[in-house]
């Protein structure tokens, strides 16, 4: 008995998940909406009629769940299912294989938080679901006359020669003159249509980004420039970035969303705010 709770404290371990984070305006476009309300009542307004009654709704093959909603914010699920590759194994925690897996699917997470309020949208991003905002915006307008958009949070260039880097990431177009170089290995074995550049760094001097955006910002030879620290990394093209927080989970993390939902809203309300 006594081994069988260890077991279960064992499971339920809180662990540290390293998570990326993308931050989104929500910006109203014209359409046709009631304009005896203001607009973060007519975004609760729609989420209340979407999900009454219910708590899940399919949207081009993408299902949102709600878990918390009120006049000021919701927070809920979003869910990609796909079936098992040819090539994927499933064990059991025992280590045996299950042989019969035609009936499993899987099923890939992500989270979202939209204050009505502050207008603005924090999620998590994932790989297996790579355009979330996407998926909002499209659940948005497929179940209401709202027309909107939602635009990245972006840092000014002071912010972002202020970052204290440590990687830097650049691709360059096939007809950059910075890809000369390569060319001659282009003539016979192989056809390169991009070139990238990618390294990990030990030392900065305080004005190595500022350097780097005015001779590579700008420039049409570059395809994709960024720079990332311990925490964010920051298109350079665009200004938008990514952050990375630490939210504490268990295995049977579904049973209590409270800590992904505390995470999201903060960290959306520390970029609104800063």
């Amino acid at each position: 008995m006594g081994e069988n709770n260890k077991d279960t404290e064992n499971e339920l371990k809180v662990k540290s998940y390293k998570k990326l984070l993308n931050f989104y305006m929500i910006i109203f476009e014209p359409s046709f909406k009631d304009l005896s309300k203001t607009n973060n009542t007519i975004l609760y307004d729609c989420f209340s009629s979407m999900f009454k009654n219910k708590d899940s709704v399919s949207n081009e093959g993408i299902t949102f769940e709600k878990i918390t909603l009120d006049t000021n914010h919701i927070f809920a699920s979003i869910c990609r299912t796909s079936d098992l590759d040819v090539l994927t194994e499933i064990r059991n925690s025992k280590g045996t294989e299950i042989e019969d897996t035609s009936d499993f699917i899987l099923e890939s997470y992500t989270y979202f938080y939209i204050d009505f309020n502050k207008m603005g949208v924090s999620v998590i991003k994932t790989q297996k679901i790579p355009s979330p905002d996407g998926y909002i915006k499209s659940l948005i307008s497929n179940n209401s006359f709202i027309n909107l958009s939602l635009e990245p949070f972006k840092k000014n260039d002071n912010e972002i020669k202020d970052m204290l880097i440590n990687k830097i990431s650049v691709s360059f177009y096939d007809n950059s003159q910075d890809f000369i170089e390569l060319k001659h290995i282009d003539s016979e074995d192989c056809e390169i249509s991009e070139f990238k550049f990618e390294a990990k760094l030990k030392k900065v001097k305080k004005n190595f980004v500022s350097n780097l955006m005015n001779k590579y910002k700008n420039s049409k030879e570059v395809k994709k420039l960024s720079v990332s620290s311990d925490t964010e990394e920051v298109d350079l093209i665009k200004s938008i970035f990514t952050k990375q927080v630490s939210i504490e989970l268990t295995k049977d993390y579904k049973k209590d969303f409270s800590k992904i939902e505390e995470t999201l809203k903060n960290e959306l309300l520390k970029i609104i705010n800063a």
